[in-house]
């Protein structure tokens, strides 16, 4: 039950938000703005999010994006199960791994993709990953901006503009 409320969140994110592993893997309990229907999202390289000190993570470095209020949902009812939602430091998707050493640590990108490639063979697509899902995200942003990159940009800015361009250009 614990992990099936922890892929429901996680799934739901990545469909929503244009993230890579590393970004999902970094997020902090403290990095989901319930009152403002926001997830702070890591701007820079994926070094920065080693955690060896608190001196790594500025505000700066984050941007916050709005979610739907069902994923901020799915993310809450996950966070509630595990009494994760006063523990504003943890990592916002925990590992429920049966080694001692591994159990509530955070996910690593890895995790996501086997998580991601589980349920994809489920619902029977035998191919799927991180980051088929990353792209049809933009995508699905592109075609709600009607082809603008820019518009696409303002609304995940944490998404590079080549990107969003790359996109536009292709599809």
């Amino acid at each position: 039950m614990r992990r099936g409320l922890r892929d429901a969140a996680v799934l739901q994110l990545i469909c929503e938000v244009p993230l890579i592993s590393w970004q999902l893997c970094s997020l902090r309990v403290e990095d989901v703005l319930m009152k403002a229907g926001q997830v702070r999202i890591p701007l820079v390289n994926h070094a920065a999010y080693q955690r060896d000190g608190d001196d790594n993570r500025h505000e700066s470095t984050f941007i916050p994006v709005k979610v739907s209020p069902d994923t901020l949902r799915k993310i809450c009812e996950y966070l509630s199960q595990n009494g994760l939602e006063d523990k504003m430091d943890s990592p916002l998707f925990i590992n429920f791994d049966r080694c001692p050493s591994h159990t509530r640590r955070n996910l690593v990108p890895k995790s996501i993709l086997h998580l991601v490639k589980e349920y994809g063979k489920t619902i029977g697509i035998q191919q799927l990953n991180p980051r088929t899902i990353r792209v049809s995200a933009v995508i699905r942003t592109l075609e709600e901006a009607n082809g603008k990159a820019s518009i696409a940009h303002w609304r995940f800015p944490h998404v590079g503009l080549h990107t969003w361009f790359h996109y536009a250009r292709n599809h």
